[in-house]
């Protein structure tokens, strides 16, 4: 793991709060299908022709040279436009922090300056070094699995040591506007991954290493430490191989959940000695009668390696996690810890790490940066585009003659129903308990704001989820389609290139109007295709007859994309990214509809397409992708999409011959 984190880290981990939705931020690799350079060879950028290559005619000269940070995968445009917005999000705390303003008690801005005074005040790593390692005293002390869990349950709520498990109260994917009790698939435990311990010697040596890192710092020597990291890593084996990596994968992410009944969850974690609702939230009774789990062997796995004889390996874990999540204090106080500090000065440190990557915070930034960013006239540009979009896709399913009129009726019921949701959904109410959260110190602070944070989650249960509030932070650039029938548009990705108020109508389509385009067309994929007009899971709401119309279109789609490759050699999965190309392509289809045949707006609608999908990626990474993620590479998003519009043949003179160029009898189409 690393041993310090940029700050666009934390910015990125607030936005992803566990969401199960359709994003448009790619998470792919890098396609070629031209020859391979030679070695030392100049890329003569001018070479490349629109016929050929319009991603690379498009991108080639901005990509060149252009290299992903240290540490990273990947660079784009994505990527550019996340790094402008991290600096506007730290400007906005920097700006609440540095006023000399009186907020309300009941503001956001009040409890993110107090927090930061009083971090800034506080200079007592020691006291916080001695709590800890009282805890620590008391985890050694504990003399069974069940003792030891619940222990766990209470320090992961004040101090925020991460739990072997997720258990979550979240929306329910499967009735629109309820929640459900959720345990996730976990990834890993202190901070490495199961996946990479799994696969590889290296990565088990660096868990193995960290762990020892973290018991040497609470005073246990080194061959000791190091004696009971290496145990606990081979329980961390033991997991990771019964983890079922593909269901983290799987092209239908919701095909990977399964009800269970409490009685039967209660059966899963025998070793506990208590009801997993009990244990976990603190409750006599589970009001859902079960949960939603990801990935019932996992688990089954943890239940099975909760014996005494694994006692001491647990005690390690947690201790591993507790020292982690109270790095900020404890890496001036422990030799052993020097090298995991942040290195910075404090108050970048307060600003990131107290702030920023506070979870509790994700709902005040995300208000106050739509407040900031979120403008009046944008606000009425996109609300205009979504309707012309809107009109776009009724015309489109109105003439769709493979579909029954049953069929049709259907879609566009679904398509009418279809909400928006905007970041100005995002700007909260007043609350006054906010000042209650600012204790006598700022490590008290952090505890009550963590135990808000924890005890809200449970508050959930029995409530109605709310389905007019976003779903993800407003300065996350990304846009997602809700299987509840909504599209969440994020104040993030209305910076240029995907919009800009006074751009023309074809840029800002082939911005954000793509994107748009990309959510509302996965209301209508063969994976959301299960969910009727009010968001609600109910695979029969479409005859068989449209349903398998559907299919058979799907296949031919899956074909065609499995035919574009990366690095030359290895092929995109056609099947696994089928939701994610069938959202671009109907994408395509519903703005071509739009601008009809302005040609000046078309070429621009395909220019600025091109360059939201620009991306340069490590060539390892190009290649995980193609497994891991379920969007095509960016350079397929935009050549496989575009070599399907016969306008875009048109205005580009695209022949026989030419790369770009596909015969219409292997075309496809979405609609």
């Amino acid at each position: 793991m690393k041993k310090t984190k940029r700050i666009i880290s934390f910015i990125s981990a607030l936005a992803v709060i566990s969401g199960m939705f359709y994003g448009c931020t790619p998470d792919s690799a890098k396609e070629t299908s031209a020859e391979p350079a030679a070695a030392h060879q100049v890329l003569d950028v001018s070479a490349i022709r629109a016929q050929d290559d319009f991603y690379g005619y498009i991108n080639a000269e901005h990509l060149l040279g252009t290299l992903p940070a240290y540490g990273e995968m990947t660079w784009g445009t994505f990527e550019e436009v996340d790094a402008q917005t991290v600096q506007e999000v730290l400007g906005l705390i920097s700006d609440i922090v540095t006023s000399e303003k009186e907020y309300e008690p009941d503001s956001a801005e009040y409890l993110i300056k107090n927090v930061y005074d009083q971090a800034m005040a506080y200079d007592d790593n020691a006291a916080v070094y001695s709590e800890v390692r009282r805890l620590c005293d008391k985890i050694n002390s504990v003399g069974s699995i069940g003792e030891l869990m619940e222990l766990w349950k209470k320090l992961y709520r004040s101090y925020g040591a991460n739990t072997p498990f997720l258990p979550m109260v979240r929306q329910k994917y499967f009735k629109s506007g309820e929640f459900a009790l959720l345990i996730d698939q976990s990834k890993g435990m202190c901070g490495n991954s199961y996946e990479d311990i799994s696969d590889s010697d290296e990565a088990c040596i660096s868990m193995k290493n960290y762990m020892r890192d973290m018991l040497m710092a609470i005073s246990y020597d080194k061959d000791t430490a190091d004696s009971k990291a290496k145990q606990a890593v081979y329980l961390a084996l033991e997991i990771a191989r019964s983890t079922d990596f593909s269901a983290g994968k799987a092209a239908n992410p919701f095909a990977a959940f399964e009800f269970v009944s409490e009685e039967d969850m209660n059966g899963i974690f025998s070793n506990l000695d208590t009801s997993v609702v009990k244990l976990f939230f603190g409750l006599d009774e589970n009001t859902y009668g079960g949960w939603y789990v990801k990935d019932r062997g996992q688990l089954e796995k943890m239940n099975e390696m909760m014996t005494e004889e694994n006692l001491e390996s647990w005690k390690t874990i947690l201790i591993s996690e507790l020292v982690t999540a109270n790095m900020e204090f404890l890496s001036t106080e422990a030799d052993s810890l020097s090298e995991y500090g942040s290195g910075e000065e404090k108050e970048y440190s307060v600003c990131v790490n107290t702030i920023a990557s506070n979870l509790f915070f994700v709902n005040d930034l995300s208000a106050l940066y739509a407040e900031k960013y979120y403008t009046a006239e944008a606000d009425a540009a996109v609300r205009e585009m979504c309707e012309q979009l809107r009109q776009s896709y009724r015309e489109l399913i109105s003439g769709a003659d493979w579909l029954t009129d049953d069929g049709r009726k259907a879609l566009l019921k679904k398509l009418d129903n279809m909400r928006f949701i905007l970041p100005d959904a995002a700007v909260s109410e007043t609350d006054p308990t906010r000042a209650e959260l600012i204790k006598e110190s700022y490590p008290q602070t952090l505890h009550a704001i963590r135990e808000r944070y924890y005890d809200d989650n449970i508050g959930n249960i029995g409530a109605k989820f709310d389905m007019t509030r976003p779903i993800m932070a407003t300065y996350e650039v990304n846009a997602n389609y809700n299987p509840n029938n909504t599209v969440t548009i994020t104040a993030a990705i209305m910076h240029a290139p995907f919009f800009d108020p006074k751009a023309d109508i074809g840029t800002n389509l082939g911005g954000l109007g793509a994107i748009i385009g990309h959510e509302m067309g996965h209301g209508f994929d063969t994976m959301c295709m299960d969910y009727n007009e009010n968001g609600e899971y109910a695979p029969d709401w479409l005859s068989d007859t449209d349903r398998n119309a559907f299919v058979e279109r799907a296949e031919k789609m899956q074909g065609y994309f499995s035919g574009f490759t990366v690095l030359d050699i290895y092929h995109v999965d056609g099947e696994k990214t089928s939701g994610e190309n069938y959202a671009d392509l109907g994408s395509m289809e519903c703005i071509v509809n739009i601008l009809k045949d302005d040609k000046e707006q078309l070429k621009n609608y395909f220019e600025n397409y091109a360059v939201t999908y620009a991306e340069t990626r490590v060539d390892s990474y190009a290649i995980d992708a193609l497994e891991s993620d379920e969007h095509s590479p960016g350079k397929v998003r935009v050549n496989a999409v575009l070599s399907n519009c016969e306008m875009f043949y048109e205005i580009y003179n695209i022949k026989e011959g030419d790369g770009m160029y596909c015969a219409p009898e292997e075309r496809v189409s979405r609609w």
